[in-house]
């Protein structure tokens, strides 16, 4: 006859329930958890929106992270050059005629967008004790190579945000990522209709980014997850079409609207993004054409975007009748 079972001892019971209430509350933690990806190809600014999500609700810069940018400035502006004291010549250059000419034909050469804004403020950026103000550091310029991770909790909700390289050479990392992904943002710079891959320059960055969209899209590890489009840069957009026409890129031949209309150009690069797409499960609120080194336009566009992915997440779980 088998003994009797000895019973538990109340403080141990007591211990054991706390425990199944915490990994439980662990559990639903890690249900409710939004991980978020942002893709796109080099250049496009997905490093720039990561950044806007510490502004809006991450930590303060260090002291270290200040020091660190003030370098990255600096390097940003004159790449070849170590000696502080070249800023005149540098600042008497850049307000020259044959300078400005040569800015407005930059599609040509692989430069910073940041850099004009730089240019037009160096005494202050030369001066012995600068700091890079927040508007420095989202237009600095760090190549990302490597997958970098944030936390960030929101009305109660944990979001974790990676960004990736968006170079060729960084796209096979993308794999690492992938798995639980709630939602991807693509980022495609709006501005880059007329310019060459880094990497490859017979390769216009428009149709790269074209073609990157659509892999994404019908990436079967993405097929329950919702993707998001930023069309950015509309600021650098809206200048260069004055002096660079849509038409005139062999891969926009079949442009159909007038030139220099912003609005007409924008629709454009939208309907090629949707030509892009195998089913119809993607509609015009996934949509934002962005600024991304405008903290109060990303504030409106995180929080819209923050809003539909959680929307479109109890949706697919069947919370939700279609929308």
């Amino acid at each position: 006859m088998p003994a009797p079972k000895k019973p538990e001892d109340p403080q141990e019971a007591a211990k054991n329930q706390a425990i199944d209430k915490e990994l439980e509350r662990a559990k639903q933690q890690e249900d409710l958890k939004v991980k978020l990806l942002l893709l796109g190809a080099g250049e496009s600014g997905k490093s720039t929106i990561f950044k806007q999500m510490r502004i809006l609700h991450g930590a303060p810069r260090t002291e270290d992270d200040l020091r660190m940018y003030g370098v990255v400035v600096r390097s940003n502006i004159v790449t070849a050059m170590r000696k502080l004291s070249l800023w005149r010549p540098i600042k008497v250059l850049w307000q020259s005629k044959t300078m400005k000419e040569v800015w407005s034909r930059r599609a040509a050469m692989n430069v910073i967008d940041g850099h004009k804004e730089y240019l037009q403020d160096l005494p202050r950026i030369a001066s012995p004790d600068f700091q890079p103000t927040q508007q420095d550091i989202l237009l600095a310029r760090v190549k990302t190579n490597q997958v970098v991770m944030e936390r960030y909790r929101i009305d109660g909700i944990e979001f974790e945000m990676y960004d990736v390289g968006g170079q060729r050479s960084e796209r096979r990392k993308w794999i690492s990522c992938f798995e639980n992904v709630d939602a991807v943002i693509f980022v495609a710079a709006l501005s880059e209709y007329d310019q060459a891959l880094a990497e490859s320059k017979r390769t216009n960055r428009m149709s790269e980014a074209l073609e990157l969209f659509r892999s994404v899209c019908n990436n079967r590890a993405f097929a329950n997850t919702s993707i998001m489009l930023f069309l950015n840069k509309k600021d650098v957009f809206a200048e260069k079409i004055h002096y660079s026409d849509i038409v005139s890129q062999t891969p926009f031949s079949d442009y159909p609207y007038p030139p220099r209309e912003f609005n007409s150009g924008v629709l454009y690069f939208i309907e090629k993004f949707k030509e892009c797409l195998i089913d119809d499960d993607f509609n015009d609120s996934f949509i934002h054409v962005t600024c991304a080194t405008d903290t109060n336009n990303m504030e409106f566009v995180l929080d819209s975007t923050r809003t539909i992915i959680m929307t479109d997440n109890l949706r697919r779980s069947g919370f939700l009748g279609p929308g």
